[in-house]
């Protein structure tokens, strides 16, 4: 069977030393697709987010050979399709990169292995990147916020929680709030900003909260997702976040054997909605949770948990009849609540089109500083001034759009 340390060592008689650190990663997506455990798109993807991976195919293609590796480089450096003949006995890896289009067959699939189920391959697409060629809306209600150009405030909140993650062990975090107060906006930015280069965020907005961020891996689980609510499915998915091969059947003693032998890099694990998992979902039962509790002290302490819920963990645990120590990991919580004056003024200020100051206190004592609240009157606003409107109509529409989100501002905070 084709292993991820049979293709990272064919990668190092290839390559320079310099890049010989960087292959693990490499090689265990490459090898996660060879046996059918991610789809080809999904290890497009993965191997995008390396960064070693476009300096490993340039030097691949300096001693391109029909009869061995085989790279091909889109225009202007860019990299097109990439091929990957006998790496490893005879198998074939096709990737498409930067949406070039794909080479022409399927993916050659070692004869001992099966396709994956219809269940694995919808599961194995990844949470979306945010798209950089996209215009950017300037004020977002309703949908979470997903570049971390437009998410504002929670700074102390951000730089505690990257505090717990910077070192080994990985320590645990809980981000309670009412709905609407933005856990997942929250999270999604936690999962981005280190990744997002330095030109695609706001003036003076950090990045380099922790040191080496191409060391770490993140898996978002969002529990609204109902192919989430079977124990297997979950496990798939987090198998192929981590870009770790998926075993047949993916039981969960299999799950904690692949994990435990293949997370070697510093991990973190973002649950959200997990009262849904917790009070809806039966198959996801005491023994998993305890089994995730357990992976932490396995794999040396590189594993970690940021959890998102209305209510603390212990206490949803407790109202549905779970009983797990994992709910017991997690040492630090912060709450949700309105930003402060100077996040909530820099929000407001963000508008293409500057607002008055008198519009900036109104929207202020309107929204008593919740987020989704100033995102909503100012976006009025800002369509009001757009359309030329010279009077104040957009506070009345503003007033009556507020209306719901604030009942779930209050019912739970």
């Amino acid at each position: 069977m084709l292993t991820s340390a049979d293709i990272e060592a064919a990668l190092r008689s290839a390559l320079p030393p310099e890049l010989h650190p960087h292959l693990a990663s490499i090689a265990q997506i490459l090898q996660a697709a060879a046996i059918g455990a991610i789809t080809p798109d999904s290890a497009d993807m993965r191997l995008a987010k390396e960064p070693a991976f476009n300096p490993v195919l340039r030097e691949l293609a300096k001693s391109q050979d029909a009869t061995n590796t085989v790279v091909s480089l889109g225009q202007d450096t860019q990299t097109g399709d990439v091929g990957m003949r006998d790496v490893v006995g005879g198998n074939l890896l096709s990737f498409t990169i930067n949406n070039y289009h794909r080479e022409q067959g399927s993916t050659v699939l070692p004869v001992t292995q099966q396709a994956p189920s219809a269940m694995a391959l919808a599961l194995a697409q990844p949470i979306p990147e945010p798209d950089d060629d996209e215009p950017i809306a300037p004020f977002v209600a309703g949908p979470p916020i997903m570049h971390p150009q437009a998410f504002f405030g929670r700074e102390a909140i951000v730089r505690r929680i990257f505090g717990l993650l910077k070192r080994t062990p990985l320590q645990n975090a809980v981000i309670i709030g009412p709905r609407r107060s933005g856990k997942t906006s929250l999270l999604y930015y936690l999962l981005h900003i280190t990744r997002t280069p330095t030109e695609q965020l706001r003036p003076n907005q950090r990045n380099d909260w922790l040191e080496g961020p191409e060391r770490y891996r993140w898996v978002m689980v969002n529990f609204q997702d109902v192919r989430l609510s079977r124990k297997e499915g979950l496990l798939r998915y987090i198998l192929d976040g981590l870009a770790l091969a998926v075993p047949e059947p993916c039981t969960l003693d299999r799950f904690l054997d692949v994990v435990s032998g293949g997370l070697r890099g510093p991990t973190v694990i973002l649950l959200d909605e997990i009262g849904k998992a917790l009070q809806s979902y039966p198959d996801l039962d005491d023994d998993l949770w305890e089994s995730l509790r357990f992976l932490g002290p396995q794999v040396g302490g590189r594993l970690g948990f940021v959890l998102a819920s209305h209510n603390t963990p212990t206490g949803l645990a407790h109202d549905s009849g779970h009983s797990s120590p994992f709910f017991n990991i997690f040492g630090y919580t912060t709450t949700l609540g309105p930003l402060s004056d100077t996040e909530a003024r820099q929000l407001i200020a963000s508008s293409p089109i500057p607002f008055s100051e008198d519009d900036t206190i109104w929207i202020l004592e309107q929204s008593q500083n919740w987020p989704i609240l100033i995102q909503i009157l100012c976006r009025e606003l800002l369509m009001s001034i757009e359309a030329g409107d010279t009077d104040s109509n957009w506070r009345e529409a503003g007033i009556i759009q507020l209306q719901g989100f604030q009942k779930s501002l209050t019912e739970n905070s």
